[in-house]
C-alpha cells in the first residue's frame, strides 16, 4: 500500500509520511492512517573498541557509510580495532555524508 503526502525536515534529516499500510509496525492494520517520521540518513552506531571490519558491517547495517579511515598508534587499544569515530555514536547522518574512523595500528 502506498504512502501520502510525504514531508521532509526544514533541515534534511527526517521525512514524515501517512500510510494505511500495517507493515511498519504490527497490529496498525485496522484501516486507519498512522502517520510516521523516519530519518532520511543513517543514525550512526557505537563502533568504538569494535574492530575495523566489525566496524564496517555494523555501519553497512545501519545504512551509514565508512568515510576516511586513520591509522594511529595505540598501546591501550588492541590493532585493528576502533579508537574514535566522527560523528559520534546516535548522530544522523544526511545521505552522502560518512562516518570517519581511527584505527589502531598498534604499539608505536
Amino acid at each position: 500500500m502506498p504512502s501520502y503526502e510525504p514531508r521532509v525536515s526544514g533541515d534534511g534529516r527526517n521525512v514524515a509520511f501517512s500510510t494505511r499500510a500495517g507493515e511498519f509496525v504490527s497490529g496498525t492494520d485496522d484501516g486507519t492512517t498512522d502517520v510516521f517520521v523516519r530519518p532520511t540518513g543513517c543514525r550512526v552506531p557505537n563502533v568504538r573498541g569494535r574492530t575495523l571490519t566489525v566496524a564496517r558491517a555494523l555501519l553497512r547495517q545501519a545504512s551509514c557509510e565508512t568515510g576516511a579511515i586513520r591509522r594511529s598508534p595505540s598501546a591501550r587499544v588492541k590493532r585493528e580495532h576502533v579508537i574514535a569515530q566522527r560523528p559520534a555514536a546516535g548522530a544522523i547522518l544526511r545521505p552522502g555524508e560518512k562516518v570517519s574512523l581511527s584505527v589502531s595500528g598498534g604499539r608505536g
